[in-house]
């Protein structure tokens, strides 16, 4: 995948979470809503209203499937994170950075041990 797709895939799935949010508000408020109706259908014994609240319960699957499309998207950065580790990965900069830490290194222990004997 090019990486130009990929920015393009995070910036989608960015605004997707956006709407999964808005979604999950509005699910929210129905199921509020209903439970209500289900209240007020106790109170005063009517078996429609009952009937009509419970229909609304059961839509509650939409409720639960935006809660998982909330949680399974990452955020943007997360996803920006994801690709430039992958891109990283399949470079040779990590190999260089690791030769300059243990140049470092060795570096730091030499001068550690030459001080000690002094």
């Amino acid at each position: 995948m090019s990486p130009t797709l990929a920015i393009y895939l995070i910036e989608l799935l960015g605004s997707l979470g956006c709407i999964v949010t808005i979604l999950w508000i509005l699910a929210s408020l129905f199921f509020i809503g209903a439970f209500y109706l289900l209240y007020l259908a106790a109170k005063e014994g009517d078996e429609d209203m009952r009937l009509e609240a419970l229909k609304i319960l059961n839509k509650y699957l939409i409720f639960l499937l935006l809660s998982l499309f909330a949680i399974i998207i990452p955020s943007k950065e997360s996803m920006y994170v994801m690709l430039g580790a992958k891109y990283l990965s399949q470079s040779e900069l990590p190999s260089k950075v690791e030769k300059v830490i243990s140049l470092k290194m060795d570096e730091y222990i030499k001068d550690i041990t030459s001080k000690s004997k002094e």
